[in-house]
């Protein structure tokens, strides 16, 4: 995920806390279970350069490729971004 937070937001630990409490919580409903389902840390990287910005967005939509549960990005049905990025 890549994110840009509004200046009034809070730090960007606490917007990934409150994301990983939400998100696993729903998922661990929706696939029966429970217990921990995030790992503990996440990595977060500053984007400086429209290099580094597509970069980064080329490895996020490439991931479900790289796990092997597509073939094609395009074919990965939880991608979103703007048209005009991809």
């Amino acid at each position: 995920m890549m994110m840009t937070l509004l200046p009034d937001a809070p730090v960007l630990f606490k917007v990934m806390q409150d994301l990983k409490k939400y998100t696993g919580l729903h998922s661990n409903r929706s696939l029966g279970r429970d217990g921990q389902f995030w790992e503990d840390e996440s990595y977060d990287h500053v984007v400086r350069s429209e290099k580094s910005f597509y970069r980064v967005v080329n490895y996020i939509i490439r991931n479900p490729v790289k796990a092997c549960f597509v073939k094609e990005w395009q074919q990965w049905p939880h991608t979103f971004s703007k048209p005009e990025l991809l």
